[in-house]
């Protein structure tokens, strides 16, 4: 298997130092000059770092309950219940904080629909939609996903925590700290008269 050059892989380090929106179209570029060879290299290295790339690859078989071009889902090899599958997108994501808001949403959106019919198929009594952000929080690798898990009486599964006090002034410096905060811009709309009811999104999350 043909590997790349030290010249290639400086290139393809500096891509991966590139701002997420000028990633995706320089990585095509530099895809575009590999041989075939190369790209089965490239692959192999994803798949033995990252369990989920590899599944996207089909280097590890799954049981694959729904594909498109940016998600895929998957029943869990270790399920908490029957029917319990985990979603994730394709593009190598760490975590949710790194997705771009657009992907995201549209990640939860076929993670609710795919949740919607399975609770039908295992006729389960509720269900939880779970993300996970760092190892202390109970994600297990560095390839974003949700868990998906049909719940049923008396399954025995807890998601219980002890309530803690907080001081006070913690609480109001917390308030504070969100005081002037706005998760997106508005868009400048010139000539147009702006419904209420609409929203407009900047493409990045503020801060």
């Amino acid at each position: 298997m043909e590997k790349l050059s030290p010249e290639q892989i400086k290139e393809l380090n500096e891509i991966a130092r590139l701002p997420r929106e000028e990633q995706q179209a320089r990585l095509q570029e530099f895809l575009s000059t590999l041989s075939e060879e190369q790209i089965e290299f490239l692959k192999s290295q994803q798949e033995q770092s990252c369990p989920f790339c590899s599944i996207i690859f089909g280097g590890v078989t799954s049981n694959k309950i729904y594909e498109d071009d940016k998600i895929m889902a998957v029943l869990d090899i270790n399920p908490a219940n029957v029917g319990h599958f985990i979603t994730f997108p394709k593009e190598h994501i760490k975590n949710s904080f790194e997705m771009k808001p657009e992907s995201l949403m549209y990640l939860i959106s076929v993670s609710n629909l795919l949740a919607k019919k399975m609770q039908i198929v295992v006729k389960s009594d509720g269900f939880n939609i779970l993300i996970s952000n760092g190892l202390i929080a109970g994600q297990r690798s560095e390839h974003f996903i949700v868990h998906c898990i049909p719940r049923f009486k008396e399954d025995e599964i807890n998601f219980i925590w002890k309530p803690k006090m907080m001081d006070e002034s913690i609480i109001n410096n917390i308030i504070k700290e969100f005081s002037n905060f706005k998760a997106y811009n508005e868009r400048k709309v010139v000539g147009e008269e702006r419904k209420s009811d609409e929203v407009y999104y900047e493409e990045d999350r503020i801060p």
